[in-house]
């Protein structure tokens, strides 16, 4: 590809590139909340829910002796065969400590609340101000906390769609980087006169601008 059929842009496209097209690993993880002095942080869950799975072959009546000794309903159950218990609220732990011992239970455990973390696993990410700034110290210079673009919050919420193309503008970009190669756009032939193949488009400076604007 020559020079002019390269993709071109500026800061603003650069951080919507960032935003929605890089492939990012999103991580499920359960947020903490506040623990007693020495005790170790317990997840999120629903106040007053469990979540049971009963071995094969236990009796509906056996269910129901097992939910009316600890005090709880079954409210519905999943396709997947697991049941949905409300309990007294601030009872969920013990609760199901005290389902998991009797000996037709598979498992037993609170609603735990799941979110999403878009935080990627590039080696290199703490080295970026710009996605995460910290405070951290990069090739001697100590960076201001919270001067960032928040990218972190924003891939928590999405990392974007491929129906949607975002332009790099600037004087190349490497589509062959294993960040951006299954990711990158590819002219279908005419789109401003590149041929069919190529990875961007080619804008005159006043054009740019105007497009941008």
């Amino acid at each position: 590809m020559t020079k002019s059929h390269r993709s071109r842009s500026g800061g603003i496209a650069g951080t919507l590139l960032r935003l929605l097209v890089l492939p990012l690993l999103l991580l499920l993880t359960a947020p903490g909340v506040p623990a007693a002095a020495g005790a170790a942080p317990q997840a999120e869950f629903r106040a007053g829910a469990l979540i049971v799975a009963y071995r094969p072959g236990t009796s509906a009546a056996q269910r129901s002796t097992d939910q009316a000794l600890v005090g709880a309903e079954a409210l519905r159950t999943f396709r997947s065969g697991a049941t949905l218990l409300s309990v007294p609220p601030g009872r969920e732990v013990a609760t199901a400590s005290a389902l998991r011992a009797q000996s037709d239970i598979l498992y037993a455990e609170p609603d735990y609340l799941m979110t999403l973390v878009g935080m990627p696993d590039d080696p290199s990410f703490s080295d970026q101000w710009a996605a995460q700034n910290t405070g951290q110290t990069v090739n001697g210079i100590t960076g201001t906390a919270g001067a960032d673009e928040k990218a972190v919050a924003a891939w928590s919420v999405t990392t974007g769609t491929r129906s949607v193309v975002i332009a790099e503008v600037d004087g190349g970009v490497d589509y062959n980087h294993p960040d951006l190669a299954a990711n990158i756009w590819t002219n279908p032939g005419g789109v401003n006169g590149c041929p069919a193949g190529t990875h961007g488009t080619m804008f005159s400076t006043a054009r740019a601008i105007q497009w941008m604007t």
